[in-house]
């Protein structure tokens, strides 16, 4: 049977895999199959001979579609904007407050727990850490960002962890777009809504994770996020769904949004 990757047609023609694959030297055409079985197992086995081929086809003329996991290398780690690589690789951020499960959210993403370090100690993360995205989904960089609001740490280390966050947003130039992660039961703390208003304003596109979502019912869920969506439901930047790291509910939609954004930056 011809490859379907090696097919070539003329231009402006229609290629139908299933009607190809089914009249080539040697395949079992339907006709020839109803001489051995009955006709109602014949036409099992054709569907699932053409399921088999239309998942082939299509995987085969686009391999990018709407992978299950982004697949992330560890760049380096750096104390502020000065340290980060100098280049147009776009970059997509992941804040957050200290407790609100960035970390899980990245490890959920990438399939790999030990991607972010994890603890039950809030507000580890201090440094800016960057993480390349496989060159085979797309063009782009993750940056997770030092957690905000950690009250225990001391006064001069939630200064200069501040002062990168913002030194960061404010000045990084590859930055094109953000994730800000929140903790569904205490949502839109004061810091998120500047956050939020500052990205709005700046047309930088922001996607807010109602992180956390099971640990609440599902009317709950819904009702949450009506209520924190309505306020900024003309704004064009900004986004909302709902998430949880454990059940891995809108891992596939934020898998989708971020390889987006890298996309289109990389393209743009």
């Amino acid at each position: 049977m011809i490859q379907f990757s090696n097919l070539a047609c003329a231009e402006g023609s229609v290629v139908n895999p299933v009607e190809i694959a089914f009249h080539q030297p040697g395949y079992a055409t339907a006709d020839r199959m109803t001489q051995k079985r009955p006709p109602a197992r014949d036409k099992a086995r054709e569907l699932y001979i053409k399921g088999r081929i239309m998942r082939h086809f299509y995987s085969s003329q686009n391999p990018m579609s709407a992978p299950e996991r982004i697949d992330l290398t560890f760049l380096t780690s750096a104390p502020g904007l000065k340290q980060c690589p100098r280049d147009d690789v776009p970059e997509i951020a992941f804040a957050g407050r200290s407790n609100a499960g960035k970390s899980s959210v990245l490890n959920c993403i990438s399939g790999n727990r030990q991607m972010a370090k994890v603890s039950r100690t809030p507000g580890r993360t201090q440094l800016l850490n960057l993480f390349d995205i496989s060159p085979r989904l797309a063009t782009g960089r993750i940056a997770d960002l030092p957690g905000y609001g950690y009250a225990k740490a001391g006064k001069q280390a939630q200064a200069q962890w501040q002062a990168s966050v913002n030194d960061y947003l404010s000045k990084r130039d590859n930055l094109c777009g953000l994730i800000l992660v929140m903790d569904i039961r205490h949502p839109m703390q004061p810091f998120d809504l500047e956050l939020l208003e500052w990205a709005d304003a700046s047309e930088l596109p922001v996607r807010c994770l109602l992180n956390k979502c099971d640990k609440l019912g599902f009317g709950k869920q819904k009702q949450t996020l009506n209520q924190v969506r309505t306020p900024w439901r003309d704004s064009q930047h900004v986004s909302f769904q709902l998430f949880s790291a454990l059940k891995q509910t809108g891992k596939q939609e934020l898998v989708d949004y971020v390889l987006e954004l890298a996309r289109g930056s990389a393209q743009g």
